[in-house]
């Protein structure tokens, strides 16, 4: 099955489908339908290294969907890590600048790891 998540070449035809598409789908109705652009339902062992960061306070993407991440990428055994931030919105908003700045360095050390 093509992976459209991680395979960069067509992930501006993959977001321009989904969009086009999903106006006339319904989550409660076409459940499946969803199924394709869900991240944690695209995994498997040929992932990458996967790093994710996520604000406990987030109101865009809810937490869970990160934890539900970690649990696909472990149940595949992928290499990841989950950097929980606790407090930080979306996009690590309002949230203590040191624990951005920790964020950050987990985030260079993760790709330093995993790039050599």
């Amino acid at each position: 099955m093509h992976n459209a998540m991680a395979d960069p070449i067509h992930r501006r035809e993959w977001i321009r489908d989904f969009l086009a598409l999903a106006a006339y789908q319904s989550p409660n109705r076409d459940a499946k339908w969803f199924h394709r652009y869900c991240p944690a339902r695209q995994v498997d062992s040929r992932y990458p290294p996967t790093m994710l960061v996520h604000g406990t306070n987030d109101t865009d993407v809810p937490y869970e969907q990160s934890v539900q991440m970690q649990r696909e990428l472990a149940r595949a055994g992928v290499k990841h890590e989950l950097v929980t931030v606790e407090g930080a919105g979306h996009g690590l908003g309002r949230s203590d600048p040191a624990l951005v700045r920790n964020t950050y360095a987990k985030a260079v050390a993760f790709v330093k790891q995993h790039l050599s």
